[in-house]
């Protein structure tokens, strides 16, 4: 998980914005909307500041 986590943290800021995330899906070629790409960081998003860190995963 830390591996995969660290190669969508492209500035190694040690959390992973939704730019970041949106880029990492595209790169995957999977087709998600802003909409899901939101849900989905608000489900994974632990403490509500709009960036994924590891331990919330």
């Amino acid at each position: 998980m830390r591996l995969v986590f660290l190669s969508v943290d492209k500035d190694a800021s040690g959390t992973v914005e939704k730019k970041e995330l949106i880029d990492h899906m595209e790169r995957l070629d999977k087709q998600l909307s802003r909409a899901e790409i939101e849900n989905l960081v608000k489900f994974i998003d632990k403490d509500g500041d709009g960036e994924l860190t590891l331990e919330e995963l």
